[in-house]
């Protein structure tokens, strides 16, 4: 739906100069937003299904706020009768375009190191293609219907089973519109987005640049995460889950933040979340660090979690006696317990951490069977 929607946005701002650069990440239109000082629209399915096409909007780089998209949700959910969309095709500005590849082409980092990047069949494959041997990328071919079908950050496996198979140092894994990033080491470990930014914390620790030494997450961190924090002398920040938020966090004077789904800014390499650039960073790291992978996640004591779904729940679940009762049982020292809507899906979402494995299956049954019981 995407050439509709373009020629449909298109017609609603023809009275401004329009400039059309294809299929490109968001994060690079962002970054032409901000380097441009102009309005961006992003035509994205996001990390979901070709069937939930929509648009993000970006000023000068940075996402509008709620009260402007409240606005244009609301004109746009009135009842118009809408006229037939002339449809066009668009010539693309490659010149444009090329001012982002030229930008990631720039900061690649060379590496002795045998990768393999999950493009997710969207937004990142041709910037991919520039910028890597085609032996190197799986799901570079998008054909409209299979972005992160089966593939990218939001099917993590796919990526990690080719790696051990064809015995890959490392693995990276986008999402489909290339603004999130989970990584897979050799061994068939995923590295996600909370252990990502760990990682980031602690080398920005190390070179004095880690502002207020503080780090922001969502609340969905696992909190080994955070006591390992606190060891090592540095503070965090939790906010509600969602890109949106974290980043107004970090408009108080933070430069590191993100979420487990893989969305990371480290305002040191990109006021914005790139995959890719958040792929250099740790290659970047990767090459000069004495320690591995292994190392980082050996000082982390994580707690065991688990995350289920429950499809098409009850809209005032949270509401119920005794979901507000099993939530406070389980959110006490040891444990944490989250049950919220997807801000995408029409699901209802649960989260539970605990400190030790022992009694972690029976506790999450029985949470389990309290919601499907309000359901």
């Amino acid at each position: 739906s995407s050439d509709e929607l373009l020629c449909a946005i298109h017609e609603g701002i023809k009275k401004v100069s329009v400039f059309y650069v294809g299929i490109i990440p968001t994060p690079g239109l962002q970054y032409l937003s901000d380097v441009k000082k102009c309005i961006g629209v992003m035509i994205t399915a996001s990390h979901n299904t070709y069937q939930d096409n929509g648009i993000k909007i970006f000023e000068h780089g940075e996402k509008i706020n709620e009260t402007k998209k409240r606005y244009i949700e609301a004109v746009i959910s009135k009842e118009i009768k809408y006229g037939a969309i002339n449809r066009k095709t668009y010539e693309i500005d490659k010149e444009l375009k090329n001012v982002y590849y030229d930008y990631l082409k720039f900061n690649k980092p060379k590496t002795k190191l045998k990768i393999c990047i999950d493009g997710a069949n969207g937004a990142c494959y041709e910037a991919l293609l520039k910028l890597y041997k085609r032996d190197m990328l799986i799901n570079v071919s998008p054909n409209g219907k299979n972005i992160n079908e089966n593939c990218g950050s939001t099917h993590i496996n796919v990526l990690k089973n080719y790696i051990i198979q064809k015995q890959y140092d490392f693995g990276f894994a986008l999402d489909g519109d290339g603004d999130r990033l989970i990584t897979v080491d050799k061994s068939g470990m995923i590295i996600d987005g909370d252990i990502l930014i760990y990682i980031f914390a602690c080398n920005l620790q190390k070179s004095n640049e880690l502002k207020s030494k503080t780090v922001v997450f969502s609340e969905l961190v696992n909190p080994g995460i955070l006591e390992r924090l606190e060891e090592i002398g540095l503070s965090y920040i939790i906010t509600p889950v969602g890109d949106q938020n974290v980043t107004n966090a970090l408009r108080n004077g933070y430069n590191l933040g993100g979420e487990k789904s893989g969305h990371i800014i480290n305002k040191t390499i990109s006021n914005f979340s790139d995959g890719i650039l958040n792929m250099y960073e740790l290659i970047k790291i990767l090459n000069c660090s004495e320690k591995n992978i292994h190392s980082y996640i050996n000082e982390l004591k994580l707690y065991a979690e688990k995350e289920m779904k429950f499809i098409n729940p009850p809209k005032d679940i949270l509401a119920k006696r005794k979901i507000i009762k099993i939530i406070k049982k389980y959110n006490k020292e040891g444990y944490k317990l989250i049950i919220r809507y997807s801000g995408t899906e029409n699901v209802l979402r649960l989260h539970y951490y605990q400190k030790t494995e022992k009694g972690f299956q029976h506790n999450l049954c029985k949470i389990r069977k309290v919601i499907e019981n309000v359901t």
